[in-house]
């Protein structure tokens, strides 16, 4: 009689594998591979190419660059005083203080209309000109490099100055605000403030304290070259606005300005009381 011949199931070899006490060696399994984008194909890259390709062109998330810096009137570096004049100059400052009353015009008196407006239709030729006069009198030509241009964003600042580095190369770009700055005495003034914080990055390679020691001292070669022009921490003009609206209530003094008749009086009330402005 022959002999019968037996079949090991899957179930036969586990359990002899375990009266063995012996583990059994899994099949490590083999990934199923990524099908190729379409778009990889009609570019002529297989899968591996195009997922490398992504790889490397990833944009990095959006972060502001360390190599621009920012500087506006506004950031004066927690300085109580206006004035950028050291201990030392007080004296040398006091003596000529009747001559330069007399000279220098008050800017926070907000520019009459007519005379802004006529200012808005030569500021391009008036900025191009004060710049060239600024540094050549002032910085010996050394902010060649240096943009200057009108901004109509800027709406309550009189002007920013952007530092720049490039590879070992420092440069700077000027805004001036064509709603804040409308008279020639407000251009100087705005113009030399941004530029000595310009001249302070590019010449002297130094951007922070923003008003501190270099920026005050090239504040003083703009007075001892144009003595009209006192280069303060802030700008404090009084702005032209073209729509103003008061609050109706007598006791209250509360006012808002615009540039444009962008306030609805219907939604806007004053604080603290059901009085809309007008």
């Amino acid at each position: 009689m022959g002999r019968l011949k037996h079949r090991l199931t899957p179930s036969d070899v586990a359990a002899s594998l375990e009266h063995l006490h012996v583990t059994p060696r899994r099949t490590p399994r083999t990934p199923k591979p990524r099908p190729t984008p379409v778009s990889a194909r009609r570019g002529g890259l297989d899968g591996d190419a195009w997922r490398s390709a992504v790889e490397h062109t990833k944009t990095p998330e959006s972060k502001p660059s360390p190599d621009v810096l920012v500087i506006d009137d506004e950031d004066d570096d927690d300085l109580d005083d206006d004035q950028l004049i050291d201990d030392e100059d007080e004296e040398s400052v006091a003596n000529d203080e009747e001559e330069e009353e007399e000279e220098t015009v008050d800017l926070e008196v907000p520019t009459p209309r007519r005379a802004a407006v006529k200012f808005a239709a030569r500021r391009d030729a008036a900025l191009a000109d004060a710049f060239e006069r600024m540094n050549r009198d002032i910085f010996d030509n050394q902010l060649l490099d240096v943009e200057c241009s009108w901004s109509k964003r800027l709406r309550t600042t009189a002007g920013i100055t952007r530092l720049r580095r490039r590879g070992k190369d420092r440069t700077a770009v000027v805004e001036l605000a064509t709603h804040v700055v409308d008279s020639d005495p407000k251009l100087d003034a705005t113009l030399a403030h941004e530029l000595c914080h310009a001249a302070a990055w590019v010449i002297d390679n130094v951007a922070r304290p923003a008003h501190g020691r270099v920026f005050k001292a090239w504040a003083r070669r703009v007075t001892q070259v144009y003595p009209h022009v006192l280069v303060t921490t802030t700008h404090r003009y009084k702005i032209a606005f073209k729509f103003k609206w008061q609050c109706s209530d007598p006791d209250c003094s509360y006012s808002i300005g615009r540039h444009s008749n962008s306030i609805d009086i219907a939604k806007h009330k004053m604080t603290g009381g059901p009085t809309t402005v007008r």
